[in-house]
């Protein structure tokens, strides 16, 4: 279970960041998915929160399954970022534009590499967005089948000892 909040200035600037994650685990492991991780590094704002619980459940051993946890927390933050721009009347993109940090928001350095605004840039130039939804897409020509938009931010940490650090 998730729960995101979002505090913003009416043009868009972030204020405040929360994101709360719980997860179920083994009584005997304390194994969790880094599902908050992405909400520390991904945008800045002066006021931040994450926090991580985990519920002790009578599970078998669990472990990461084809993704890192991360992909969940996101999904949850690029939601309530869509939820966000359209209280505001902005752009979806443009509001993750306003809000690119220039350095990590975690450890208060420059980004060795990130491209993040660059790949929100081109994916917009393909974005078609109808108003009226699917009805009459045919209509739209042979960009029919681009609708809507979509966030996705592939993340990869150099080191990743999750629960130790992390949880």
């Amino acid at each position: 279970m998730q729960r995101v909040r979002l505090g913003a200035t009416a043009d868009g600037r972030l204020t405040a960041i929360g994101h709360a994650a719980w997860q179920r685990c083994a009584r005997f492991d304390n194994f969790c998915e880094p599902i908050v991780m992405a909400t520390r590094t991904l945008y800045a704002a002066p006021n931040r929160l994450t926090t991580h619980r985990l519920v002790k459940l009578d599970l078998p051993v669990a472990d990461s399954t084809r993704d890192p946890g991360e992909a969940v927390g996101l999904l949850a933050l690029e939601q309530a970022m869509d939820e966000l721009a359209e209280k505001l009347g902005l752009d979806p993109v443009e509001l993750r534009l306003r809000n690119e940090p220039a350095l990590d928001p975690e450890k208060q350095v420059p980004y060795s590499s990130r491209q993040l605004v660059a790949c929100l840039q081109q994916g917009a130039a393909f974005r078609v967005v109808r108003p009226q939804g699917l009805a009459g897409a045919d209509a739209a020509g042979p960009l029919a089948h681009r609708h809507g938009h979509g966030s996705v931010h592939p993340r990869q940490p150099a080191a990743s000892p999750w629960t130790s650090r992390y949880c």
